[in-house]
């Protein structure tokens, strides 16, 4: 196999781990395995142990050059402290390997016969011969460690630790498979030699290593979440680190790296609170309702603010008319077809993909349809988009569409101070009361009336609104889109329906 891999993801998996306890037993340097975790110095000399770096690389390659490739692939400081939970990058080319079954003696036998470096000796031309098979297998255990989680509670109550660490057992009850690596020999040039069992000193430990492995990925850190809305749940409720960032996957992964993901614009409360009030703006379960409102939003943020970035300070606004209480982030545990279509919806967005609004930034429900120019629940003479928009028009195959969603022919709202049985009404209005209640026909009158159609019956109808510092208003709206119980408006200059 060629060594195709160039890093793998460590963890320390808490104080008990073979990790954490190898720091704490072998280790010469007190105090390396701190109360949250452990410093480079000592992950280093852990690693380089366990996977015999010096058999596989020689003396030159010591802990001091591991140290300082660690720190420069992961950005680190020296002296930072790997917590236990976190996940760094250790460079390492290694060979994948994938088992369905099987035991650590089966596994040593088959990497016993890996091959290596090409350009070693005839005599060394597989694993088996620079390291025995007690320590392939140490190598193996180790590396089963660092992948899986052997501290779970299943393992625990079994009592299968001890004979985990001893390389006695290996669980294939939850997993189609277990991935293992084996390294693979490259050249590694002629370094200072320096003992790696001390803090060895800064001097050393900061100079520029001439090994430096091939970075295929960078390892990322934050929240999770599918395409398809579903969050990584196990990942974002354990996840302790320091990062908000919010990233989108395609699949749930142990960890993961740059290829795995694409980082979202917004922090992990503000994608939250965006996907909630995006939710209970919509009234379906339609997708196209979600990735609408998702929309519609998204592109009233960039004009009103000419920075998308804004969507969450618009949707906090009165443009939405979502109880405050909702207002806030959505719960990773929230598991409901419409939580998943409101993450859908907002990282469907937030990755640029097809406007199906074609740039819609405003909608309506059902009180559009049935108000029409009557007075409506709040005492204003039509409702709000035949008094803000020069003209509203809609072809006749959405007007159909949206009717379709509205097919009572009466529809009920609650009286308000503002309007009630004893305001005086103009002679046309069609709407009647009915105790606290004011019903109107649907669809309105100005809907039906046939001088507000053309030959094609798509609907316009020409206001006398007024901006509201008194001038008459000089944009329309066209509906470009029906989804779910909505219409969808674009804000435009000139009509685009046909006149006659």
């Amino acid at each position: 196999m060629s060594g195709e891999f160039y890093c793998f993801n460590f963890s320390l998996r808490g104080p008990d781990s073979l990790a954490s306890k190898w720091i704490s037993e072998k280790r010469k340097t007190k105090g390396t395995l701190k109360e949250n975790g452990a410093n480079i110095y000592a992950i280093s000399d852990y690693i380089h142990e366990v996977f015999c770096f010096e058999k596989l690389y020689g003396t030159e390659h010591t802990s001091n050059v591991l140290f300082n490739q660690i720190i420069k692939l992961n950005n680190f400081d020296k002296d930072h402290i790997v917590l236990f939970e976190d996940i760094i990058l250790i460079p390492f080319t290694f060979s994948m390997r994938s088992y369905e079954s099987g035991s650590f003696k089966e596994f040593t036998n088959d990497f016993e016969q890996e091959p290596i470096y090409e350009d070693k000796p005839a005599s060394k031309s597989k694993l088996g011969d620079l390291l025995s098979a007690t320590e392939i297998k140490e190598m193996l255990i180790n590396i089963y460690h660092i992948n899986y989680d052997l501290r779970s509670d299943v393992n625990i109550k079994d009592k299968k630790y001890d004979e985990i660490i001893k390389g006695e057992y290996l669980n294939f009850k939850d997993k189609a498979k277990l991935d293992l690596f084996a390294p693979y020999i490259f050249e590694i040039p002629t370094q200072k030699v320096v003992n790696s069992s001390e803090e060895a000193p800064v001097e050393v430990l900061m100079e520029e290593t001439t090994v430096q492995p091939e970075i295929v990925n960078t390892a990322v850190e934050g929240y999770f979440y599918l395409r398809t809305g579903k969050p990584d749940r196990e990942y974002n409720k354990k996840y302790k680190g320091t990062s908000k960032n919010v990233y989108c996957i395609d699949e749930i992964k142990k960890s993961y790296t740059q290829s795995d993901c694409v980082k979202l614009p917004y922090t992990y409360n503000d994608f939250r609170t965006i996907c909630n009030i995006v939710k209970h703006e919509c009234t379906s379960s339609d997708e196209d309702e979600f990735k609408a409102v998702a929309y519609a939003s998204y592109n009233r943020a960039k004009t009103k603010y000419a920075n998308e970035k804004s969507w969450l300070k618009l949707l906090k606004s009165s443009y939405s008319s979502v109880n405050e209480i909702y207002k806030t982030p959505l719960d990773d545990e929230e598991k409901g077809a419409n939580d998943n279509l409101a993450r859908r919806a907002v990282i469907y967005v937030l990755e640029a993909k097809e406007d199906i609004t074609d740039g819609a930034e405003y909608w309506d429900g059902g009180d559009f349809l049935a108000v029409g120019m009557e007075t409506d629940p709040g005492g204003n003479k039509g409702q709000g988009k035949f008094r803000e928009y020069k003209f509203i028009e809609i072809s006749n195959t959405l007007y159909n569409s949206y009717k379709a969603k509205w097919p009572n022919s009466t529809y009920k709202y609650k009286e308000s101070k503002k309007h009630t049985k004893d305001l005086t009404h103009t002679p046309s209005e069609t709407h009647t009361h009915d105790g606290d209640r004011i019903v109107y026909n649907c669809p309105a009158e100005v809907f039906t009336d046939k001088n507000n159609r053309n030959k094609n019956d798509d609907f316009y109808y020409l206001t006398d609104a007024k901006n509201k510092d008194g001038t008459k208003a000089t944009k329309g709206i066209t509906a470009t889109l029906c989804a779910g119980d909505s219409i969808f408006w674009k804000v435009v200059t000139t009509r685009t329906t046909s006149e006659d």
